[in-house]
């Protein structure tokens, strides 16, 4: 009878770890997004002319309408990021952690962006608030950054509804 008991206990937890360990499988890698970032004000104000960098990153689909991102602005010393979002309606909503080291000088910048994508495009507007620190001369400063992004490269496009996670993104032909 004991035998017995532990095979129901050991058929039951097996049934719900089938089911439930599938789900946890549902994080994929989608692809990689190409952008052009142009920079349009600063906290001082309006950037005449516009400063643009080319931005890349790449999207994982966590399950569900939630994302993860990591990326990375291409430049001498890359300025690297990574967080996290929610699909809602045609938007995809991120909100990251950047960072950068200066090789040519001393500062060391951190920040918060707040990235809002249009899923049929992948353009759209960022913005990001930082405080850097430069430990040479033991100073801090606030910065405040406005842009937008123009998808240059890579995947095209967020497909929205319960399609599995590999239909998601659309690659670019």
């Amino acid at each position: 009878m004991r035998c017995w008991k532990r095979m129901m206990v050991l058929l039951v937890v097996g049934g719900w770890l089938g089911l439930l360990l599938p789900s946890a499988g549902l994080a994929q890698y989608l692809g990689e997004v190409i952008w052009t970032a142009t920079i349009l004000e600063k906290e001082t104000g309006p950037v005449n002319p516009p400063i643009t960098a080319t931005g890349r990153i790449g999207i994982t689909r966590a399950g569900g309408n939630y994302y993860s991102v990591q990326g990375y602005v291409e430049a001498p010393d890359p300025m690297t990021f990574s967080g996290g979002g929610v699909l809602l309606g045609d938007t995809l909503y991120l909100t990251c952690a950047s960072s950068q080291k200066h090789s040519s000088e001393s500062w060391r910048d951190a920040g918060t962006m707040h990235i809002e994508l249009n899923c049929n495009t992948l353009n759209g507007e960022f913005y990001e608030v930082g405080r850097d620190f430069n430990p040479g001369a033991r100073q801090f400063m606030d910065r405040y950054t406005r842009g937008t992004l123009t998808r240059t490269g890579g995947i095209s496009t967020l497909i929205t509804g319960q399609a599995p996670a590999s239909m998601l993104l659309l690659q670019e032909k």
